[in-house]
């Protein structure tokens, strides 16, 4: 199942984040370090307890979410899944080279324990300091005992060292000039640590005693829970973003986004859905101020597979530190988007301005212009400005008609972006409650409600047909026989109704709930589902939202407010 593969790949982020920000260890094995007194305790980075698809197997709250996981295309998805995550040490710390004679058959069916048993993680930075990743796993003694004989081989084979001598047998220790391995058992648990070493902190902090001493008071790493959470975690997501392993690449550019909250995440279901709630604590306050819906009410018809409204997304981006882009002087502070059921490509989206024609003048051009740079010579259709009217369109595009224009029929205006051609019927309006509930919440943020199993297909064929048009291939990613497309083909059917809220819950904090069939939505599928196909997968989620052509530079327009004219 795709949560569970989502788990595993944070799971081994969060791991090889450990490690990252060096070249790896030398071959030969450094003394060992000096009997000191262990650091203390850093600050929780991040913390995750899962609770293992044995035991979710026996929740009566998972019933249909247990049925979908055991489907033979869900087997097929996880076990390519973790055939990959088995040789991503070698990959993403060594080289591609160095897989062919790596041990990946020993981790692979450790990887399986990560799916079947509960499971808790624990990441530490003192401040300025390296992180350390504690791992405990409630295994049976036979799981157990495979760990024990086949990790101090796989941990070998990365860093090229010999496990420290003179540790006990039933323990296994791993130490270089900047790394330190450990593996221990305490209990019903197998305690895994990871930690780089600096001059400053020469060996690993008391994390892994401490470990030890919660297991030995609590029969378990983490407090007695109050609710059987199938996945909760916690995350500082501005320390963690500083953490990402794979060299350069991932980590963030200096002009990411410093205002970053701490997550906190918990996954739990009713039998049929999945229940999604957390928050986003912020570090400053929010500049959020949350004026009245202006909705596109002329605009949305039925019949409607999906529909999205967020307010606020000034304030929002202004607390995330993103620059206003496409040539706008600031951008809109509401925005809506919906899809309707038919023909693929019914897709659309709106947000209300106050100076509609110079907006859409700002706009248009530096997007046309993007455009043009990357379609090939024939076979793609043109873009032509309108000569009566503010309205760009994409003429010729044999799947799909799309258009950018101001729509004048109602108060404001809105600028209106459409994959489809545009209709303004006068009956089959917007729901009543929709509406309902967008005006009747006065903390609400964001609204998304969808369809699932009818807007997957329109997904898929918006990311096909957008690879074929801006690729430099020319051709769709995915293809019908790979894993994660027939996953998608055969629970399709069975994916219902998907309803996501954000709220102001303080002046600081984002409050979330979502309730779906599986904990995701059709564009957080596809999404996936292009990911997991990855060959370098985990590593490489970011080239899934860029062209593999070179995109030219957006060129702002240099009059203010001249009236829309034909391209050149």
């Amino acid at each position: 199942m795709r949560t569970t593969t989502c788990y595993l790949g944070l799971v081994t982020v969060l791991i090889l984040a450990a490690l990252a920000g060096c070249s790896p260890p030398a071959p030969a094995p450094s003394a060992p370090a000096p009997e000191l007194k262990p650091p203390a305790l850093g600050a929780i980075l991040a913390r995750l307890h899962w609770l293992g698809k044995q035991r979710l197997a026996a929740e009566s709250n998972a019933t249909n979410f247990i049925a979908l996981w055991n489907l033979p295309e869900s087997a097929r998805l996880e076990a390519q899944t973790l055939d990959k995550l088995a040789t991503a040490p070698w990959r993403l710390w060594r080289t591609n080279t160095a897989v062919s004679n790596a041990p990946t058959a020993l981790l692979r069916p450790l990887l399986d324990d990560l799916v079947q048993a509960e499971s808790y993680l624990e990441v530490r930075a003192a401040t300025n300091q390296p992180p350390e990743v504690v791992l405990a796993l409630r295994l049976a003694p036979d799981r157990a005992a495979l760990w024990r004989t086949n990790l101090p081989v796989i941990l070998q084979s990365i860093t090229g060292s010999s496990s420290t001598p003179g540790v006990p047998t039933s323990d296994f220790r791993l130490q270089t000039s900047d790394l330190s391995f450990s593996l221990s058992r305490s209990g019903d648990w197998t305690l895994l640590s990871f930690a780089r070493l600096s001059a400053v902190q020469p060996q690993p902090s008391s994390l892994l005693t401490d470990f030890a001493a919660r297991i030995q008071r609590d029969h378990a790493p983490f407090p007695p829970p109050t609710t059987n959470y199938w996945l909760e975690t916690e995350a500082d997501l501005g320390a963690f973003a500083q953490l990402l392993p794979f060299g350069s690449a991932l980590r963030p550019p200096p002009s990411a986004p410093q205002n970053l909250p701490r997550l906190a995440l918990t996954l739990i279901g009713d039998g049929q859905n999945v229940r999604t709630r957390g928050e986003l604590n912020f570090p400053s306050p929010l500049a959020l101020p949350l004026a009245a819906w202006e909705l596109p009410t002329n605009l949305v018809r039925e019949p409607l597979i999906s529909f999205a409204a967020v307010r606020g997304l000034r304030g929002l981006l202004s607390a995330l530190e993103v620059p206003a882009g496409l040539g706008l002087a600031e951008w809109p502070d509401q925005f809506f988007s919906w899809g309707r059921s038919g023909p693929p490509l019914q897709i659309y989206a709106a947000f209300p301005t106050r100076n509609a024609s110079n907006d859409f003048y700002q706009v248009s051009h530096p997007v046309a212009d993007w455009i043009r740079g990357h379609l090939p010579a024939h076979n793609y259709g043109t873009l032509a400005f309108a000569t009566n009217a503010p309205q760009l369109n994409w003429d010729g595009l044999y799947f799909g008609v799309p258009s950018l224009r101001v729509v004048t029929n109602g108060s404001p205006d809105f600028l209106l972006l459409a994959l489809a051609p545009v209709q303004f019927p006068r009956t089959n309006q917007i729901p009543a409650p929709l509406v309902a509930r967008l005006t009747n919440e006065t903390n609400l943020v964001a609204l998304a409600w969808e369809f699932t199993g009818e807007r997957l297909p329109q997904w898929r064929y918006f990311d096909d047909a957008s690879r074929m048009t801006f690729d430099a291939a020319r051709r769709p990613r995915l293809n019908l026989y790979q894993a994660s497309i027939e996953w998608v083909a055969n629970v399709m059917t069975n994916l219902q109704h998907s309803i996501t809220e954000l709220q102001l819950a303080g002046p600081a904090r984002l409050s979330f709930a979502r309730k779906s069939t599986v904990g995701l939505t059709a564009w957080e599928i596809d999404a996936l589902a292009n990911w997991f196909e990855l060959p370098q997968f985990p590593a490489g989620f970011q080239t899934l939202f860029v062209t593999n052509s070179t995109p030219p530079v957006l060129r702002r327009p240099v009059s203010p407010n001249p009236p829309p004219t034909p391209a050149p």
